[in-house]
């Protein structure tokens, strides 16, 4: 397999530039080249780049003397010497599987030209705007250009691409929006083809930063007027604009031209606004978009240029005073979208999608590699609710603020209306007066002020009592009847107006809009929330959790259980409220998780170490050893049963859970597994897993993995955790063993021999 050239354009990059390296080291294909162009930064970027280059040979860096702007882009796909390139922003990152499910897709697609997975956002310099789209653009020439032009964006160039095609697409000159017409010039040699996964991070910048920046390029005349005209001149005089799509290249002109405008000279597009208007130009067409841009322009300026906002918000008002009329003659009830993210989700999803049918609100479901039947429960109901599953891949973390930057995205296509953003095991319900008289979450959003912007709401946490308390998937809101008032620091409001700033929201891991009481609903929710059917259902979900560490930065998990910290046990007697008593005391956390001793801190070994071992069964650790001293005369290890917390080198040998027989053994398993793979996280450490099943067998493979750790080539991170092909099935010891274990087991491959056929 050829290997793939990856340009790194760089410019002032030290912020960004390591967690953008870092994602290239954890590709799980590594056959490739990074080349490293900087910009004439004037920060730390060149000695990071030249550090990281010095650590992989792969690597290589080069300096460019003055800035070229976008024609660094230019020098480092010219230096490409592969079949195969793909550009990575040094403020963007990938997914360990980039490299490999793109290269799989042009392998099995000669005819395509570029192959692009989907794209989140991670926070910006701005609010949250539109999601570049990341649809294919296939079927003939004139298809293709077309339906780029609809909706350009800003990522369609950071797919894998095929060289060749990549060097006779690129602008010989420097223009703005100079990556629209390299893509015109890509797409006039093939389709690009679209992933279904999440496989790119962006760093957002708001979108009016564009158009600032047209002004401060000094462009003149109709450059200035018209941003993307030098590039849509360029396209055409290149061939790279079929004629059955310039209608839709003008439009896109047009559409700048008014944005350009309007951000930057507000007070001309209001004495330009009626012309606009009566030739059917865009946000001039609909006083609802002329009045959201005023107000994203207004709030833009409102410190550095008091005379531009002012100009803008005078628009705004007349705006919304337009748009009045038209509000009040449309439909009487706005959408209702429930975005949710689901990992794992079968035992609740079911009646959650029925619930959202009975409210008449439609279901967009984000399935976070999900290895139960979730994905099936909502494919069989694909169409009433649900309207659209999307994917996002599971590394073996929990990592909440990728899981908002991805709903954000979502968020941002859905127009007007109102969204519920929940997770699989919470039920949002009108209060019980409304909910009596039969009133839909749909119609009660509908009902309030055009100034409301979010729903507060009341959550009760529904938990078992008893050990032995296992209630149905089919049945669980019947059977599962006491509950316990929860109050996080963040008051949640899990009910909101699409198109509301999110800046808040993400801020507080998604859980408040707004703290303006003036916009915030009359009505308070119930949000009714079944974190497990049985103890054992939550001791599988939460003592088997990972963290992201920028999570726990943020201190996003303070009131949740964390496997290192808390057991899971009965609640105390009278702590739940029965169904006549609701007004329980509100309590900050699940009554069912208690405080257990902190784990000892790892053993130093004594004198030095090459590698640590990390194992829970010494049969396990003896295999490994005699096959680690068989292969590296000399390694120095030391054993323990947790990892240090500080940079080594960290081989984990894992067992099947039947050796864990029994509810306290089951927990064990899972929670030392959790506490070994959160430790991996910390940064200078390397890792890697290995089944003790698989060995000898394939001891191969132990000692490629163990020359990396030795070596420092290995990445860091999940990208030790565990991938495996190959099943590894043993009977099941316990119904207990089986709860606790089989959501873990599954990601590490290992099954029952009594499963059913999948």
């Amino acid at each position: 397999m050829t290997p793939v050239t990856i340009g790194m354009p760089a410019c002032d990059s030290a912020r960004t530039l390591d967690r953008a390296i870092r994602s290239v080291l954890a590709q799980t294909d590594g056959n490739w080249r990074l080349v490293i162009s900087d910009d004439a930064s004037t920060d730390r970027t060149a000695t990071l780049a030249e550090d990281a280059a010095r650590a992989d040979p792969r690597i290589r860096v080069i300096r460019q003397p003055v800035r070229l702007g976008a024609m660094n882009f230019g020098v480092l796909l010219a230096l490409a010497d592969t079949p195969l390139f793909a550009w990575l922003a040094a403020d963007d990152w990938w997914h360990p599987r980039f490299l490999e499910a793109t290269r799989s897709v042009l392998d099995t697609r000669p005819d395509a030209v570029s192959a692009l997975p989907r794209v989140a956002w991670a926070a910006g310099d701005g609010p949250a705007g539109k999601a570049p789209p990341t649809a294919a653009l296939e079927g003939g020439w004139d298809d293709r250009a077309r339906a780029f032009l609809a909706d350009p964006g800003g990522s369609r160039i950071y797919g894998l691409m095929r060289t060749d095609a990549a060097r006779a697409s690129f602008p010989p000159e420097d223009v703005h929006a100079w990556d629209w017409a390299f893509m015109l010039g890509l797409l006039a040699q093939g389709p690009q083809v679209a992933l279904p996964e999440v496989l790119l991070t962006r760093e957002e910048t708001d979108w009016l930063h564009y158009a600032d920046a047209v002004d401060a390029s000094g462009a003149r005349g109709l450059a200035r007027s018209f941003p993307a005209w030098p590039a849509s001149r360029l396209a055409i005089t290149r061939g790279h604009v079929p004629a059955g799509a310039l209608r839709a290249l003008w439009a896109l002109n047009l559409l700048k031209h008014e944005e350009r405008l309007a951000a930057c000279d507000p007070a001309r597009y209001a004495r330009r606004h009626r012309l606009y208007r009566v030739l059917g130009m865009h946000f001039a067409s609909d006083p609802r978009a002329t009045a959201a841009l005023m107000d994203r322009v207004a709030r833009r300026n409102a410190r550095r240029d008091p005379a531009r906002a002012a100009a803008a918000a005078a628009l705004r008002d007349r705006a919304r005073a337009a748009a009045a009329p038209a509000l009040r003659t449309r439909r009487a009830l706005p959408p209702l979208t429930a975005v949710l993210a689901a990992r794992n989700a079968a035992a609740t999803l079911d009646r959650l999608l029925a619930h959202y049918q009975r409210h008449d609100a439609r279901v967009i479901l984000i399935d976070h590699g999900s290895t139960d039947r979730t994905r099936a429960i909502a494919e069989a109901r694909r169409g009433a609710p649900v309207v659209d599953i999307l994917d996002q891949p599971f590394d073996g973390t929990f990592d909440l603020a990728a899981q908002l930057d991805l709903k954000r995205q979502v968020l941002a296509g859905l127009g007007d209306g109102w969204v519920i953003h929940a997770d699989a095991d919470e039920f949002p319900d009108p209060p019980a007066d409304k909910a009596a008289q039969g009133s839909t979450l749909r119609a009660l959003a509908a009902g309030w002020d055009d100034g409301v912007l979010a729903a507060p709401c009341r959550e009760l946490a529904f938990l078992p009592r008893t050990e032995d308390e296992l209630h149905s998937p089919d049945g669980f809101e019947a059977t599962l009847r006491h509950a316990v008032p929860i109050a996080d620091h963040d008051p949640k409001q899990r009910l909101f107006r699409a198109g509301a700033d999110l800046t808040l929201w993400r801020a507080t891991g998604g859980h408040t809009v707004t703290a303006d009481p003036a916009r915030i609903a009359p009505d308070r929710l119930v949000l009714r929330h079944y974190p497990g059917l049985s103890l054992d259902h939550l001791r599988a979900q939460y003592l088997s959790r990972v963290h992201a560490r920028a999570d726990l930065a943020r201190r996003w998990h303070t009131t949740r259980a964390a496997a290192q910290s808390f057991d899971i046990v009965p609640p105390r007697p009278g702590t739940l409220a029965g169904p006549d008593d609701p007004e329980a005391p509100t309590l900050p956390n699940f009554p069912v998780f208690v405080p257990r001793p902190a784990p000892p801190d790892p053993a130093t070994p004594d004198g030095p170490a090459d590698l640590w071992i990390v194992a829970g069964d010494p049969a396990a650790t003896d295999v490994a050893r005699a096959l680690l001293a068989a292969n590296f005369a000399g390694l120095r290890t030391v054993v323990s049963g947790v990892a240090p917390q500080a940079p080594a080198a960290v081989l984990h040998v894992l067992r099947h859970p039947s050796c864990a027989a029994g509810r306290d053994a089951a927990c064990a398993w899972v929670r030392g597994i959790a506490r070994v793979r959160q430790s991996a996280l910390t940064p200078g450490l390397r890792y890697a897993e290995v089944r003790a099943e698989d060995l000898p067998a394939q001891a191969g493979a132990l000692v490629v993995a163990v020359r990396a750790l030795l070596s420092g080539s290995a990445p860091g991170g999940t990208s030790g955790f565990l991938r495996p092909t190959v099943p590894v099935t043993r009977p099941s010891p316990d119904p207990a063993t089986r709860a606790i274990c089989s959501d873990l087991a599954r990601d590490l491959g290992y099954g029952w021999t009594d499963d059913a056929p999948a």
